[in-house]
């Protein structure tokens, strides 16, 4: 079995941290819209209601639900709710050569998908 790394992105500065600690998002905020070419995620949701993209496919996930992101796929979480929303992000495997991430916000059809979210960086 591959190790996994919880990562983890903590508001306000959304610096990226490996604490353990779930991400809590603030009424219409979100992530920026990234590939990880070398590892599968999956978004678990502890509190809230997330709007979830996996490709071009959007689900509303409520706490206790979790959506699974292949590797090179593109994704985002928003919380489009008023309430604040909180998950955990698991990337597997821990360690892998190249980037941890690449930032698709700024490519189409992407940035065409949420142009009035406020993207945390």
């Amino acid at each position: 079995m591959g190790q996994a790394l919880v990562a983890v992105r903590s508001q306000p500065d959304w610096q990226q941290t490996l604490d353990g600690r779930p991400r809590e998002d603030a009424a219409g905020h979100g992530t920026s819209i990234p590939q990880h070419p070398e590892r599968e995620e999956i978004i678990y949701i502890e509190d809230g209601v997330a709007e979830q993209w996996v490709g071009r496919e959007k689900r509303k996930l409520k706490a206790g639900e979790c959506a699974f992101i292949p590797k090179k796929v593109v994704h985002a979480i928003f919380n489009s709710s008023k309430k604040p929303m909180t998950f955990l992000a698991i990337l597997s495997p821990a360690r892998a050569k190249g980037p941890f991430l690449v930032d698709c916000y700024n490519e189409e059809p992407w940035r065409s998908l949420r142009p009035d979210a406020k993207r945390g960086r």
